[in-house]
C-alpha cells in the first residue's frame, strides 16, 4: 500500500485525552520515537462516541502540528457500547465452510440488529489437546466506525486500520511479556470505564467491563466541593494538598471500594468457571496515577499488583521529553499496543 514499509502511529482517542505514539521497527526490535498527549474538553468523547467533533477534531490537529511525527498513516481503536470481543474455541470439521460456521457462532453472541455491525475474526493455531480452532471475533457498530473515519478525515489524517483497544493491550502484552504463560489479568483504569482482560500464553482468554473509571472520583469531588473539571484535576495532581485533606480521602476511597468490589465479583465468577487463580495482575491507565490506588488495589487482590509498563522491551529515544514519560508512562498502553501494527498488516 505505501512506498515505504514502517509502522503505523497508534492513537488512542480517550474520553479525556488523545495519546499518540510512534515506533520504529529495526528487525524484531522497536525504539520509541515520538509520543504525545492532548487533553479534551470534559465529555468530547463519551463511551467511546465522538461528541463535539470540533473539539476533537481540532484536538488531532493540534497534537499533529505540535509534534514531529514521521507521517500520518494511522491506526486507531474502538471501545465503549457497540464494541464486543469474543473469543471462542470452535469446532471446524471442513475449513471450506469456515465463513459460514463463524457467521452463525458470532450471531449467538451479537445483541444487536447484525445488519448495523461490522464483524472480523482471526483464527489461531489449533488447540494441542482438544483440536478446536480458537476464534477472535471483533464487532462494532457501523455508525461508531463511520464517525471515527470522519474524525480522522477531517484533521487530514489517513486511517489505515482500526481495531479494538482491548486486543491492542493484548498485543503489547505479548510482545512484552513473552514468557509470562500463565492466566493473568491487565487491569485498565480509563476515565469512564475499567478494562479486565485475561491472557494465558499471551492468548487473549476474555475480558469483562466495569462501568466506572477516574471520571466517577472526580464527580464525587466536584459535587462535594462545588468545584469544576479542571480544578478537580488540580487537586488529584497536587499530593500534598490531597494527602492533608481529610474529606477528599474519604471520598476517593469510597471510590476505591465501589470498583475493588466489582474486581472481587468479576474474579470470583471466573475462579467458579474455570476453577484456575489469577497468578498475576498488571495495572495501566490514568486512574493508576490516583493518590493511594495501587495500594489500595494491592490490599484489595492480597497481591502486589504490576505496573504494565509500555516500554519494558522497548527503546526509548533519548531524545524525548522525559517529563511526559515519567508523569503519564502508563496512559500510553493502549497506543503503543496499536502503534506496533506495521502497515502491511492485516487489517
Amino acid at each position: 500500500m505505501f512506498a515505504k514499509k514502517r509502522n503505523l502511529i497508534g492513537v488512542d482517542l480517550g474520553s479525556n485525552s488523545i495519546k499518540v505514539v510512534e515506533l520504529k521497527r529495526s528487525r524484531n526490535e522497536y525504539t520509541l520515537k515520538n509520543l504525545a498527549l492532548q487533553e479534551l474538553p470534559e465529555d468530547a468523547m463519551v463511551e467511546g462516541r465522538v461528541i463535539d467533533f470540533t473539539a476533537v477534531v481540532d484536538a488531532l490537529t493540534e497534537v499533529f502540528e505540535k509534534s514531529r511525527f514521521s507521517h500520518k498513516n494511522i491506526i486507531t481503536a474502538l471501545k465503549g457500547y457497540g464494541v464486543i470481543a469474543k473469543r471462542m474455541d470452535m469446532n471446524i470439521e471442513d475449513i471450506k465452510n469456515f465463513n459460514e460456521t463463524f457467521r452463525w457462532e458470532a450471531n449467538q453472541y451479537i445483541d444487536f440488529d447484525p445488519n448495523t455491525m461490522n464483524i472480523d475474526y482471526q483464527s489461531l493455531e489449533p488447540m494441542a489437546d482438544t483440536g478446536k480452532v480458537p476464534v477472535i471475533m471483533a464487532v462494532a457498530k457501523k455508525d461508531i466506525i463511520s464517525d471515527t473515519k470522519f474524525v480522522f478525515d477531517t484533521a487530514k489524517l489517513n486511517l489505515v486500520a482500526i481495531d479494538l483497544e482491548i486486543f491492542a493491550l493484548v498485543n503489547l502484552f505479548e510482545y512484552n511479556y513473552p514468557d509470562v504463560n500463565e492466566l493473568s489479568s491487565i487491569i485498565d483504569v480509563g476515565h469512564e470505564r475499567v478494562h479486565m482482560v485475561f491472557v494465558e500464553n499471551c492468548q487473549y482468554k476474555f475480558s469483562f467491563d466495569i462501568d466506572m473509571g477516574t471520571k466517577n472520583c472526580i464527580e464525587l469531588l466536584k459535587q462535594m466541593y462545588d468545584m469544576n473539571y479542571e480544578e478537580v484535576l488540580n487537586l488529584l495532581k497536587n499530593k500534598e494538598k490531597f494527602d492533608s485533606d481529610v474529606q477528599s480521602q474519604g471520598l476517593i476511597n469510597q471510590f476505591y471500594g465501589r470498583l475493588g468490589q466489582s474486581i472481587n465479583n468479576i474474579l470470583r465468577s471466573v475462579h467458579k468457571e474455570s476453577g484456575v487463580e489469577i497468578s498475576n495482575f498488571y495495572i495501566c491507565g490514568g486512574g493508576v496515577y490516583l493518590p493511594g490506588f495501587k495500594e489500595y488495589l494491592d490490599s484489595t487482590l492480597d497481591k502486589t499488583t504490576i505496573f504494565f509498563n509500555p516500554y519494558e522491551r522497548i527503546e526509548i529515544d533519548s531524545a524525548l521529553a522525559d517529563e511526559l514519560i515519567e508523569n503519564s508512562l502508563y496512559r500510553f498502553n493502549i497506543a503503543t499496543g496499536l502503534a506496533l501494527r506495521m502497515d502491511s498488516d492485516d487489517k
